[in-house]
């Protein structure tokens, strides 16, 4: 049975030094190394670039834009094999070893880079190190897109599926809790156990359709925003997830942070990854969206 997975992508300004050489000229210069010679040392772990392809293997509209995916070799302790009748073992690499890649999508016009975020794979200061490594002449910088328009955002969620949250207690006073008892009953049960922060993570199964969180949802979320224009350091993650407008559901940093979309992809039942091809699609399909509503300006 096929399962999906969520993707999350971001946005970021590709900004030249004045001597800088075109970012699509590296991309396709490192292309055409052989495999083994595009790998590069970031962080003393190896990484390297998998494919680039035009954008319009996705979609004719797509001409232009450089697709491409950054893996690198995975350290440490990884995962093994699951089954319901045997206790889990370890996998055969023949060799090899795992590895975790991340999807990009560059829009030379734009000058805008959109990055799939990969909790175990290269983020975006890795990927800016590792193109940094093969320029013949000046480098980049990635700056982050911000969503500066979230509270218009969150006014008009209809409904929320997801609120997540970062609380830290002992920012957080006995009276910020009046009127809101789902509040301080986490930070009571964080107190009791002598911890610092609380993460809240309330949500709905996004595949039943129609599924949502009761109207109480948005007064929780707005209470937090609230708790973090008087005091930054008390709340240090709050993101909604709800539709906006229509039927597709946007993510909101509330805290006014990085502009982040994400879709559903459908995820192998052979090897449990998203295909490649899919999730470029997916991140061309978050990036058309923002271009019409003029974010990539």
């Amino acid at each position: 049975m096929a399962t999906t997975d969520n993707l999350k992508a971001h946005l970021y300004r590709v900004v030249p030094s004045d001597d800088a050489e075109p970012l699509s000229d590296v991309l396709a210069r490192i292309n055409s190394f052989p495999i083994k010679r595009r790998i590069r040392l970031v962080n003393q772990r190896k990484h390297r670039l998998e494919g680039l392809e035009d954008g319009s293997t996705i979609d004719k509209s797509g001409a232009g834009l450089f697709l491409f995916n950054i893996m690198h070799f995975r350290q440490g302790h990884g995962p093994g094999q699951a089954q319901d009748t045997k206790p889990l073992q370890g996998l055969n690499f023949n060799g090899g070893g795992p590895g975790e890649d991340t999807a990009a999508i560059y829009d030379p016009d734009e000058s805008c880079l959109i990055i799939q975020y990969n909790h175990n794979g290269p983020r975006n200061t890795a990927i800016r190190s590792y193109l940094a490594e093969f320029f013949h002449s000046g480098t980049i910088e990635l700056n982050t897109v911000l969503d500066n328009d979230f509270k218009r955002k969150f006014q008009n969620q209809r409904h929320l599926t997801r609120v997540e949250a970062k609380v830290d207690v002992s920012q957080i006073s006995k009276k910020d809790f009046q009127g809101n008892t789902a509040l301080r009953k986490a930070c009571e049960a964080a107190e009791d156990l002598g911890g610092e922060t609380i993460s809240i993570t309330i949500s709905v199964d996004g595949r039943k359709k129609g599924n949502q969180l009761v109207s109480k949802a948005k007064g929780f979320a707005n209470d937090l925003m609230f708790k973090a224009s008087n005091n930054p350091d008390a709340v240090t993650k709050l993101e909604t997830k709800g539709p906006i407008g229509s039927d597709q559901s946007e993510i909101i940093d509330l805290l006014g942070g990085k502009l982040t979309g994400e879709l559903e992809v459908a995820v192998s039942d052979a090897d449990y990854r998203m295909d490649i091809k899919d999730r470029w699609e997916a991140l061309y399909r978050i990036y058309a969206s923002w271009k019409r509503k003029g974010l990539t300006k």
